[in-house]
């Protein structure tokens, strides 16, 4: 199933600004490595004045078992303690997210929400 992780993040705490490159860049580094070694696609970041959110495309199962490794949950904690609400979910995407919608209006007719 075709999903993507998303990462969002605010501006880095005041005097943590460094780190939060620091940060950013080994992410980047991690999920390029990955896409390398064809585990997703390459990472796409996009910002704002108030923070901002990095993108990464792969298979549903990749990504669950790519966020569960210890490489992750290290970056993501090292990250956190430089930017405020700092978050990820995995989402399906693409086709898989059209079927998606299909079955949540099909379950919803079925209960009579619509």
């Amino acid at each position: 199933m075709k999903a993507a992780i998303v990462i969002r993040y605010g501006r880095p705490h005041p005097g943590r600004e460094k780190l939060s490159f620091e940060a950013f860049g080994e992410a980047f580094g991690f999920f390029g490595a990955k896409a390398t070694a064809g585990a997703c696609e390459a990472p796409a970041g996009y910002m704002h004045p108030g923070g901002g959110m990095v993108i990464v495309h792969g298979e549903r199962d990749g990504l669950i078992e790519m966020t569960g490794s210890e490489e992750f949950q290290r970056l993501f904690l090292k990250a956190g303690f430089a930017v405020p609400d700092l978050c990820y979910e995995i989402m399906v995407a693409g086709e898989d997210a059209v079927a998606a919608m299909g079955l949540w209006a099909t379950v919803g007719s079925e209960l009579g929400f619509m």
